[in-house]
């Protein structure tokens, strides 16, 4: 990719954003996939070889919707270096797709390509936009094959495959650039079948990516309990019920938005819902706190409107809200809680209750349906973020002695 044109262009589509009243958010992920084109860019052929590739580099560490609203952007980003286009907010621009007629590509390694794009939605059920980022990881696979001289899957070996996703020990593609060549390999039905199945043994293994889950502490905890019951802050009805839900049941943002007021009960103060994720229905205490948080906001800033929806937009067409996160963070900020950054949002809340409650005792199946976990596995990540827990595991390191440096760093 040449980035020359963006370079030189890119102050006008900022500046165009912000002559349009578009927001501080919206303006800011605009920069940051630019900076990524700018970045990144010149190591790819297309913008759709480079939103895999960020794609895969930023999937374990945020939402499936941010890797949606990135390929949204990239996209965006690509129409107007290419065609010169600028945003528009009725409509939305999906990549400026690549022919590939003419990769120059081996003509096996072509039959590969053209037999997936033609066999993928019928034999995997990919959709388009799958299929074209599959596209483009083969034709990058298969071009990385080429150019170390190898021009039919049966001459490849497991070093030149592994070449592809490691640099030395260093990992520089992961689990999604597999999942396409497996995907390309597994459309092959003729003759080339036991030759595809023979190839997908070279890939090679690729460990999932697992980090412990961040916690808050109880200073931080503390302190955003507070700013949700603080009446000098400043922070709005709707911000501070929308927090009081997520703190203290640790629900999924899409189940607090989902909330009607048939959901709840304020005579016998129960919430009752269905569990997006697993369909189960969960029954909880309405505490007085979140209770009164709800209230105030339905009373002094919720909009007259026949949705029965709780938590609906200040604006015309008053609809449910899809996402809460800058509501969120605008109690984060309040309560002076990771300000200068770290994870923030519905997620680290979930965390947080999962943690609390471990730390209480609560057992483990009541944890998980609170949370509405399908497995009871899924916890063991909360329990590995469980600090306390762990601190009765760690060695007493006074017999050892250390040197002045190491005793200032250690915590008292």
């Amino acid at each position: 990719m040449n980035t020359t044109n963006l370079q030189q262009t890119k102050d006008r589509l900022i500046n165009y954003l912000k002559d349009n009243d578009y927001s501080q958010r919206y303006i800011l992920t605009v920069k940051y996939a630019v900076r990524d084109v700018l970045l990144f860019g010149s190591q790819f052929e297309n913008y759709e070889q480079l939103y895999c590739y960020l794609a895969d580099l930023k999937k374990s560490k945020v939402k499936p919707d941010t890797i949606r609203e990135l390929g949204h952007t990239i996209a965006l980003v690509q129409r107007f270096d290419i065609n010169g286009e600028l945003p528009s907010r009725s409509v939305h621009h999906p990549f400026i797709t690549d022919k590939h007629e003419d990769p120059n590509l081996s003509p096996q390694f072509s039959f590969l390509i053209n037999n997936y794009k033609s066999n993928a939605s019928q034999l995997l059920s990919h959709k388009r936009e799958r299929i074209v980022s599959y596209t483009n990881v083969g034709i990058l696979f298969f071009k990385h094959l080429q150019k170390r001289g190898i021009h039919k899957i049966q001459d490849a070996d497991v070093l030149t495959v592994s070449s592809f996703f490691y640099d030395g020990p260093k990992p520089v593609r992961g689990k999604s650039h597999k999942m396409a060549i497996r995907a390309i390999m597994r459309c092959v039905k003729n003759e080339f079948r036991s030759d595809a199945i023979d190839f997908m043994d070279l890939l090679p293994y690729i460990p999932r990516k697992v980090s412990n889950y961040q916690y808050m502490t109880k200073a931080e905890s503390h302190n955003f309990a507070k700013a949700i019951t603080d009446i000098d802050n400043n922070v709005s009805f709707l911000d501070k019920a929308l927090a009081a839900v997520s703190y203290f049941y640790g629900m999924r943002s899409t189940d607090v938005t989902s909330l009607t007021f048939d959901n709840i009960d304020f005579d016998r103060d129960i919430i009752t819902i269905v569990q997006s994720k697993t369909g189960n229905i969960l029954e909880l205490p309405l505490s007085a706190l979140v209770g009164n948080a709800i209230l105030d906001y339905i009373e002094n800033e919720r909009p007259k409107t026949n949705d029965n929806h709780i938590f609906v937009h200040s604006k015309a067409p008053n609809t449910k809200f899809d996402k809460i996160f800058y509501h969120l963070k605008n109690v984060f900020n309040a309560a002076g809680v990771r300000t200068e950054g770290g994870q923030v949002g519905s997620r680290l809340l979930r965390h947080h209750i999962a943690t609390y409650l471990l730390s209480q005792k609560v057992s483990q199946p009541v944890i998980s349906s609170i949370l509405g976990h399908l497995l009871p596995e899924s916890l063991n990540h909360y329990v590995d973020s469980d600090i306390e827990a762990l601190r009765t595991f760690a060695l007493d390191v006074t017999p050892y002695p250390l040197n002045d440096t190491l005793r200032s760093l250690w915590p008292h």
